[in-house]
């Protein structure tokens, strides 16, 4: 084989190499259009702003029990010291805070009397649980909804893909074919917002 044919056959198989390489990596095709921010919002950030909501709603109606764990065993120490009515209603030491008192309102142990026995029955307390417990499941979807906001407003669009802010992440996804698969986290910088800055936490408490 003479160098020149050499050099035309070994530019053939470069070709064909770089081609199937091509081809075999979708992540460098072209035959898909680029992606839109509403595919990636439906595909990606839907899941994670109702992961999040969920885990929030979780935390706030496990701190709800705790707090009516410690009302109770207030209610029971107080009645083993004095069963005084007056002295009883001025033991509401038990005050909830942040967002669970913005969507909530107080939780004291003070509250109304048994017309019957005159005395704080623990039932009042369990029934006031229950129904601030069905409270914080409303709030599961409004917040969903605050949280896919903030992700939208976060999100950048890389190279065949996008990044968004996460607990303090950055996440990046690159499109494989039609789908976004999650890349190495970028270096950010990215932003921490409260929850208590979204709009489900910033409405009046109930009276």
């Amino acid at each position: 084989m003479t160098p020149y044919l050499f050099r035309i056959v070994s530019f053939c198989i470069y070709l064909t190499l770089l081609s199937s390489c091509t081809h075999q990596n979708p992540l460098l095709s072209n035959e898909f259009p680029p992606p839109s921010k509403e595919s990636f919002s439906d595909q990606v950030l839907e899941g994670l702003a109702a992961q999040k909501s969920e885990e929030i709603i979780h935390q706030l109606k496990a701190d709800r029990t705790r707090i009516y764990k410690e009302q109770v065993h207030q209610l029971h120490e107080a009645r083993g010291k004095d069963q005084n009515l007056s002295n009883l209603l001025m033991l509401g030491a038990t005050v909830a805070t942040g967002p669970l008192a913005t969507i909530l309102g107080p939780l004291r142990l003070v509250t109304k009397p048994d017309p019957k026995t005159g005395v704080i029955e623990e039932k009042t307390l369990q029934t006031k649980h229950d129904h601030d417990q069905a409270v914080l499941d409303t709030k599961q979807i409004p917040l969903k909804h605050d949280i896919l906001e903030l992700y939208m407003n976060r999100t950048k669009r890389i190279q065949n893909g996008f990044s968004v802010c996460v607990d303090g992440k950055e996440r990046r996804y690159a499109v494989l074919e039609r789908d976004f698969v999650r890349t190495e986290d970028g270096q950010g910088p990215c932003p921490k917002t409260s929850i208590t800055n979204l709009k489900t936490f910033k409405e009046p408490p109930p009276n």
